[in-house]
């Protein structure tokens, strides 16, 4: 990808293209943003002309500038194809909510710019608001979505999910990475790459019947309210609300389905809330780390990469707020 003519000679990048024997190429990265590429379209469009045009004429695709989903996008794209710059192919960007939303978009460019071919080279489900994130049932579901109909589409010839990352900025989402804490394939990563879960992929996943007792009262974890209300640790014995099937994934992950509701244990809102059982399916906000601290003592670690924790000496919800783990963040596991 040719980031910006603002940070890398024109020259020196058509000299990379050739020796790497590039396919193809991408434009300008967001050039509409001063924070991304920062390039007005005439500029952009001179050096296109004069460095990146050539290119087609060894054989190499080119594909357009990629503009954010923006309107500001939309028409700095305009502005540059209007200057008689060839692209064979669009690179669009995406990031919102909806399902429908995205396939508008990303169809009213393809038929505002030609009916060229489109690689939808970044797209996500974010709210872009930190202290709102959106669920990753939301995201589940978006994914689902929008995969099925972009495989679906015949002018759609590439796309990749964002992001390929551990960790994304908090107003993006941790619920849109790819890759888990412990640099395995998160949940909805396995589902890009594999087309299924995390669990249904493992042939030889061990799923054991348990209960936790926390350390900080001698409880146990319970999920409350028939699994409607934060799991909490407040109960003398184990019965179906205290109970969990703790299933084993990739690596050192887990996930835990209540038998209260059958639904698996969330750390909601990115780890910012507490661990609630109302999930129907297995993403990054449904995994845990789980760390065996001997004698039968466990620590758990969620998404936001802190330890689940038995706040206020067990009296308040169960939720992932420690970086270092004690009495608070350790539970006795119970096979029942």
């Amino acid at each position: 990808m040719y980031w910006s003519a603002n940070n890398e000679n024109p020259a020196q990048f058509v000299n990379k293209v050739r020796a790497q024997h590039a396919k193809a190429i991408l434009g300008f990265n967001e050039p509409e943003r001063s924070e991304q590429a920062n390039m007005n379209p005439n500029e952009a469009a001179r050096v296109w002309k004069q460095y990146i045009e050539p290119l087609a004429n060894e054989g190499i695709r080119l594909g357009s500038p990629s503009v954010a989903s923006t309107e500001e996008g939309l028409n700095w794209l305009q502005a540059f194809l209007s200057q008689g710059c060839r692209v064979d192919f669009l690179a669009l960007h995406w990031y919102g909510r909806g399902a429908d939303n995205f396939i508008r978009f990303i169809t009213n460019a393809h038929e505002r710019f030609g009916r060229k071919p489109v690689w939808v080279t970044e797209f996500a489900c974010t709210s872009w608001n930190a202290h709102q994130p959106v669920s990753q049932e939301e995201i589940n579901d978006f994914f689902t979505q929008t995969i099925a109909q972009l495989d679906q589409i015949d002018w759609i010839e590439r796309y990749a999910w964002f992001g390929a990352s551990r960790r994304l900025d908090p107003a993006l989402g941790t619920g849109n990475c790819l890759i888990n804490s412990s640099g395995g394939l998160s949940p909805l990563g396995n589902r890009y790459v594999n087309g299924e879960t995390n669990e249904s992929s493992n042939s030889n996943a061990i799923t054991k019947v348990i209960a936790l007792r926390s350390n900080a009262n001698g409880k146990f974890v319970c999920a409350e309210n028939a699994g409607k209300s934060s799991l909490i640790a407040n109960r003398d014995a184990a019965s179906s609300w205290e109970t969990f099937e703790l299933i084993s994934l990739d690596g050192n992950n887990v996930a835990l389905k209540s038998h209260a509701n059958g639904k698996y244990i969330c750390a909601e809102n990115a780890g910012n809330g507490p661990l609630i059982a109302n999930r129907s399916q297995i993403s990054s906000w449904e995994t845990f780390r789980f760390i065996d601290r001997g004698n039968g003592k466990v620590a758990l670690v969620a998404v936001n990469g802190k330890y689940v924790c038995a706040d206020n000496f067990g009296n308040s919800a169960l939720v992932a707020n420690r970086t270092n783990v004690d009495s608070w963040e350790t539970f006795d596991l119970v096979q029942q």
